[in-house]
């Protein structure tokens, strides 16, 4: 319960002052950050999470594979349904509070996901809250763009950055079954595989390929040696 609380508890500070400890760094060291976070976060989901997400629909149905896609495409379709439709005057507007109620709704589910691994492994839980981290520290410079209020109203900030520790807490008080966590461990994947493409994976010229290989390889060897244990 303690390791699951402080894990959480970690991430909600993350969120609250990661903008300001990423503000330090130079442009460049912040890239740098960003393409090794990156090859964490990708190595993890391709040679963990999935993996995991796999081995346990094996013993109930393909079916929960539909959660993952929903995952991917409810965040898409939310952003993509903004843009087209809501008028300009009203898109920030929009687009605050879709970004709002995804980013608690993600990251709480997240706090949910990291009480089951853990009270199942400690490794496989500490495994998930490593590439998390980085891209909680990530999305935080992204939430503060495009919340330029969040930064005078600290109650919404607060309330948006206990997400994962709310999770946390609830996933300690609250049984979850098996079945409903599997759905939800789907649809938090393919939700994590959007969040990688398209606000992690630093795009076009931007990034650097020695970081995001080293990131890869580092985690990939950390993964595999734990395979052994």
């Amino acid at each position: 319960m303690i390791i699951e609380l402080f894990l959480g508890l970690m991430l909600s500070v993350i969120h609250i002052f990661g903008e300001d400890v990423v503000d330090k760094f130079r442009k460049h060291s912040q890239m740098k950050i960003l393409s090794f976070g990156a090859g964490i976060s990708i190595t993890y989901l391709f040679l963990q999470y999935l993996p995991e997400l796999y081995s346990n629909v094996i013993l109930t149905n393909k079916l929960i594979f539909i959660y993952v896609l929903l995952g991917f495409i409810l965040l898409h379709l939310r952003e993509k349904y903004i843009y087209q439709h809501v008028e300009k005057r009203r898109l920030l507007f929009e687009l605050k509070e879709a970004h709002s109620l995804a980013f608690f709704l993600y990251h709480f589910a997240l706090g949910l996901i990291i009480v089951k691994l853990i009270q199942t492994n400690i490794m496989e839980g500490i495994l998930l809250f490593i590439p998390i981290l980085f891209h909680t520290t990530i999305s935080n410079v992204s939430l503060g763009e495009l919340h330029h209020h969040i930064k005078e109203h600290w109650g919404i900030r607060i309330l948006l950055s206990l997400a994962p520790f709310a999770g946390v807490i609830f996933g300690i008080m609250v049984e979850i079954p098996d079945l409903v966590y599997l759905m939800l461990l789907g649809f938090v994947g393919g939700a994590l595989l959007y969040v990688i493409v398209r606000d992690v994976l630093p795009s076009e010229r931007k990034g650097y390929v020695e970081y995001f290989l080293s990131g890869t390889i580092v985690y990939a060897l950390l993964i595999i040696l734990t395979w052994m244990l």
